[in-house]
């Protein structure tokens, strides 16, 4: 199975190379863009909540103690995930990492 991966999507409004990637972040309407927030999108901002390495520690642990969010990251597997952080350290990549690490829905003990 390809690993999840994270794209920046600045640049990229009607770039059809985009069409699957998969909007975790807040909500966006401005510069012609029309995103909705995602619901895997960090309460923590940096700067306010804290430097960009807290607040992913922050959202990390935000996210483990929320089995509703992490029922959501099976779907994530293999996906590529859009932002607008990286290549700075971002939400996304925690969200990446444990799609990658958790159990296939479908995988049945042998």
């Amino acid at each position: 199975m390809d690993r999840t991966t994270v794209v920046n999507l600045k640049g990229h409004r009607d770039d059809p190379e985009y069409a699957d990637v998969v909007y975790v972040g807040r909500a966006m309407h401005r510069g012609g863009w029309h995103l909705d927030a995602s619901p895997l999108a960090s309460p923590f901002r940096p700067g306010r909540d804290g430097t960009r390495e807290e607040v992913i520690e922050k959202y990390r642990a935000y996210l483990l103690a929320r089995p509703d969010l992490l029922a959501q990251l099976p779907s994530l597997r293999g996906r590529r995930l859009g932002c607008w952080c990286v290549p700075e350290l971002c939400h996304a990549q925690v969200l990446a990492e444990l799609a990658d690490a958790a159990e296939p829905r479908t995988a049945k003990a042998r």
